[in-house]
C-alpha cells in the first residue's frame, strides 16, 4: 500500500494546457471548449519568469511571503491536461533543468498537480 505524502505547500503556478476535452458531458461547467493548446514556448517563458523573478506575486513584506519561501506547485489543467502529455513532460523536464542549474530553491522543492477527469492515464 502507498503511503501517503506528507502535506506540501508553497507557491501554486498553473498552466492551462488545452480547453480540450476527450467527455462531452452535459453537465459540465465548462462552456466553449474549442481544439487549442498551449504552445510549449509560452510554458518555457512562464517557467523562466517564475525562476527569474524573486517575488513573482508580491509576496513580499506581506504574511503571503512564505508562499515564496515554501516550494513551487506546477498545476497542469485543461479540458484534460492528459490530451497533450507531451506539454506536462517538456515542461516538468524544462523547469528541472532550468532550476537545478540556476542553484535555485525549487529545484529541491517542487511538486506537479494534474487535473484529468482520468479516462487518458
Amino acid at each position: 500500500m502507498l503511503e501517503p505524502s506528507p502535506s506540501f505547500t508553497g507557491l501554486s503556478c498553473t498552466i492551462c494546457t488545452t480547453f480540450e476535452c476527450n467527455l462531452r458531458c452535459k453537465y459540465c461547467y465548462e462552456l466553449n471548449k474549442h481544439a487549442s493548446k498551449i504552445d510549449i514556448e509560452t510554458v518555457y517563458k512562464f517557467i523562466d519568469l517564475i525562476l527569474t523573478d524573486p517575488d513573482p506575486i508580491c509576496a513580499e513584506g506581506t504574511s503571503d511571503n512564505w508562499i515564496t519561501n515554501s516550494g513551487i506547485i506546477i498545476d497542469f489543467i485543461g479540458g484534460d491536461a492528459f490530451m497533450y502529455p507531451d506539454i506536462m513532460d517538456k515542461a516538468l523536464s524544462y523547469f528541472q533543468y532550468k532550476a537545478v542549474m540556476m542553484h535555485h530553491p525549487y529545484a529541491t522543492s517542487w511538486r506537479a498537480s494534474i487535473s484529468s477527469n482520468g479516462t487518458l492515464f
